[in-house]
């Protein structure tokens, strides 16, 4: 009798755990101002995937995938940035000249919204923090950004290192 109800509390657990991973994001990666979750893992393999589909590239590695979530992460999360809505726009419509929201919906976004929050307003972050702290690449930005916030990986093979700012597989 008490291994019956052992392999069903056992059961139940597990179906309790699947449910819980599918229903809510699990963290990967934390740093002081929150953490990136398995939702935005898959959400940018979607794009990045759809992205190589249409420029028939090959998709990034998982390692590039982390390392693009977790700095988006640390530029969205920097203290007292402002508003990049409006200039969002702007950027993708005069520069980029996306005005057609079927080739953002190609990518894997479902509207403009989204591909200026996941992927204009982060790029014009990225470009006015190197611009005010005189870095020339994103790696030297990203290198001197990690001193200032300690992240921690809660994947196994993977770890943050904040000597490159970038994702590494674990040794």
């Amino acid at each position: 009798m008490k291994f019956l109800v052992s392999v069903l509390l056992l059961i139940a657990s597990f179906l309790i755990l699947f449910w819980w991973k599918h229903a809510f994001a699990l963290p990967i990666f934390c740093s002081t101002r929150g953490c990136v979750t398995t939702i935005d893992r898959n959400a940018e393999k979607k794009h990045q995937k759809a992205f190589a589909t249409v420029t028939q590239s090959s998709p990034p590695t998982e390692t590039t995938i982390l390392t693009t979530l977790v700095r988006r992460h640390l530029i969205l999360h920097l203290p007292n940035t402002q508003d990049f809505s409006q200039e969002a726009i702007s950027y993708r419509t005069d520069i980029l000249h996306f005005t057609d929201e079927a080739a953002i919906k190609e990518m894997g976004f479902d509207s403009f919204t989204e591909y200026d929050n996941a992927v204009t307003i982060p790029f014009l972050l990225q470009q006015s923090y190197m611009n005010e702290h005189g870095f020339k690449d994103p790696q030297e930005a990203y290198k001197n950004l990690s001193k200032n916030y300690h992240v921690l990986s809660l994947l196994f093979g993977y770890t943050w290192d904040s000597s490159k700012g970038e994702v590494v597989p674990r040794i």
